[in-house]
């Protein structure tokens, strides 16, 4: 519960939120159990492909292609968690395509289907997101992005702490910009 928000793990930020999204609500759950993930990632450069045995880093025009996924099994001895939380599996899983025809610029798609509740498909859901990406050069450790993402939401798919205590209904469409920066 008391775990800073300087760190996230599986798409979890500080004690509260891991506890909320495995255990049960905060208040009401001890927040105690056991969280078994298994993610994975894969990424295909055509570039590096075509250029073997040639080292290729990236200095040229490539296509990415990702395949990614997280499983997640929780359990708890917590008498609580059977009556707050169905689910005891969670999935997530994905593929994104990238472009970048230039030195500081590139273009993506992403598709993801996310079912929080493997016993419920109900609360399910799918989203697609073009996107475009600025950087300095092909190799830089920075980037501006700017995504569309559009959702497909299950008939009991429900929003994140703290909007899931209002009654609004989850957006179909966002729009975002994201500067990130890594080193």
């Amino acid at each position: 519960m008391r775990v800073g928000g300087g760190l996230e793990i599986v798409h979890s930020w500080e004690g509260w939120s891991l506890t909320e999204n495995f255990f049960g609500e905060p208040d009401v759950s001890t927040g105690t159990g056991t969280v078994n993930t298994l993610g994975w990632e894969y990424t295909f450069s055509l570039a590096t492909f075509l250029r073997y045995p040639e080292v290729f880093y990236g200095q040229g025009p490539d296509v990415l292609v990702t395949l990614f996924g997280m499983w997640s099994t929780i359990s708890s001895p917590d008498p609580t968690f059977a009556q707050l939380m169905e689910p005891t599996a969670k999935l997530k899983a994905g593929t994104e395509a990238t472009y970048p025809p230039f030195r500081w610029l590139g273009a993506g798609l992403r598709f993801d289907i996310v079912q929080p509740n493997m016993n419920d498909s109900r609360e399910s859901f799918t989203e697609i997101t073009p996107r475009i990406l600025i950087r300095t050069d092909f190799v830089s450790n920075e980037q501006i992005i700017m995504q569309w993402t559009h959702y497909w939401l299950g008939s009991r798919t429900r929003l994140a702490f703290p909007f899931d205590q209002t009654k609004v209904t989850p957006d179909k469409d966002v729009f975002s910009i994201i500067a990130t920066l890594w080193w």
